[in-house]
């Protein structure tokens, strides 16, 4: 059975689609400005020259073609245009719900991933704390879960978490360390 998508996920892609539309919508007014300008600049010798078509190497005239390079000869048929234009269309509507898709796929990872404290919280020091007073926070709390300290008979868990605490004051101590003696110098 397929996987039921996110009720949040199927409004973005609508919003996707609604907004592909109306981009191609207006790039495909500005394409045609573009076109009639360049067909009004062709030559009267280019017209009635056969252009040979980038895509399926066909040859058209010059009033038959969407596009037309008039240096090199080649074209886009009316055919091979559409192909390309919903194919570009296609395009972006996939880039922009493999986007969507991403960014739901991060805001739920980072609703199950916990919240790292920063170092400051960690210590219970003030943001712009001394390196005095850092270390005295560091000591204070080091001393009363450092692994060295557990009983013997305590439980693996109970010694992997004060080792884990432990890492995680040396972290924060060393962090906020190196900030103070780079913001010093």
């Amino acid at each position: 059975m397929p996987r039921r998508r996110n009720r949040g996920l199927d409004l973005l892609d609508d919003a996707i689609d609604v907004a592909v539309d109306n981009l191609f919508d207006r790039a495909g007014e500005v394409v045609e400005r573009i076109r009639d300008k360049q067909r009004a600049a062709v030559p009267e010798e280019y017209l009635r020259q056969a252009f040979t078509c980038a895509a399926c190497r066909n040859e058209f005239m010059a009033e038959q073609v969407e596009m037309v390079h008039l240096t090199n000869g080649f074209c886009l048929c009316p055919n091979c245009f559409k192909f390309l234009w919903e194919a570009g269309k296609e395009k972006v509507r996939y880039l922009g719900r493999k986007t969507a898709e991403q960014r739901a796929h991060r805001q739920d990872h980072r609703r199950t991933t916990p919240q790292r404290k920063r170092a400051y919280e960690v210590l219970g020091v003030s943001p712009d704390a001394t390196v005095a007073e850092i270390q005295k926070a560091y000591r204070r709390l080091a001393a009363a879960v450092h692994p060295d300290i557990i009983p013997a008979g305590a439980s693996s868990a109970e010694k992997e978490a004060a080792r884990a605490k432990f890492e995680e004051l040396t972290r924060a101590k060393e962090v906020m360390v190196k900030l103070r003696t780079a913001a010093e110098r």
